[in-house]
C-alpha cells in the first residue's frame, strides 16, 4: 500500500469536519471511499459512524405496549395488536 501523501490528508479531514458526505469528500478530493474511511478512523478515532439501513417502524415503546396488549389477553395475536394499534 502506497503512502497518501499530507494534502490528501488533510483535504479529506478538512471536509469531513465541515460536515461533507463521504461522495461529497470523493468528489472533492478524488480519493476512495476505502481511503476516506482509513484517514478518518486514523485521525478522528472518537467519531462515531452513522447507523445506516431502514428505519424501524416500531419504536422501542410500541415493542412493550404490544407485548403487554398480547400478555393481558386484550389482543390473541399480531393481527389483533395491528388492528389495535
Amino acid at each position: 500500500m502506497r503512502k497518501l501523501s499530507t494534502d490528501t490528508v488533510t483535504n479529506v479531514l478538512y471536509h469531513f469536519d465541515n460536515g461533507k458526505s463521504y461522495t461529497e469528500i470523493k468528489a472533492a478530493t478524488g480519493a476512495s471511499h476505502a481511503i476516506i474511511s482509513r484517514v478518518i478512523t486514523k485521525h478522528r478515532p472518537g467519531v462515531e459512524k452513522p447507523k445506516g439501513g431502514r428505519p424501524q417502524k416500531l419504536s422501542e415503546n410500541d415493542r412493550r405496549h404490544a407485548q403487554r396488549l398480547i400478555i393481558s389477553g386484550h389482543c390473541d395475536s399480531t393481527v389483533d395488536v395491528v388492528n389495535f394499534l
